[in-house]
């Protein structure tokens, strides 16, 4: 199964990112499980954003729910799911300029 997240990441200035995130799996998963995969995601984006790695190395062994605390609480991101898809065949999508 194929699986496309869309949602919001909005700071502590209210500004606004869109983000989406992929996933594909041989069982089949419910929108709780995407919701979660893609949380763990974007709290580890806005960790290496946010150069955790390098001012905490020990930040490499955090588990899940220790990068979603660092995203909210200590960089005042939230984030926001909108949409989940499935598809079970692949399809490839290109933005239109």
């Amino acid at each position: 199964m194929y699986y496309l997240v869309l949602g919001a990441e909005v700071d502590q200035d209210g500004d606004i990112a869109i983000v989406n995130k992929t996933f594909t799996s041989d069982k089949e998963l419910d929108r709780a499980q995407l919701v979660l995969m893609t949380s763990i995601a974007i709290a580890k984006d806005v960790a290496e954003e946010r150069g955790i790695y390098e001012s905490n190395p020990d930040s490499k062994n955090w588990t899940d729910s220790q990068y979603i605390d660092f995203m909210e609480s200590d960089c005042n991101v939230d984030l926001f799911i909108d949409r989940v898809f499935q598809s079970p065949s692949l399809i490839s999508l290109q933005e239109v300029e």
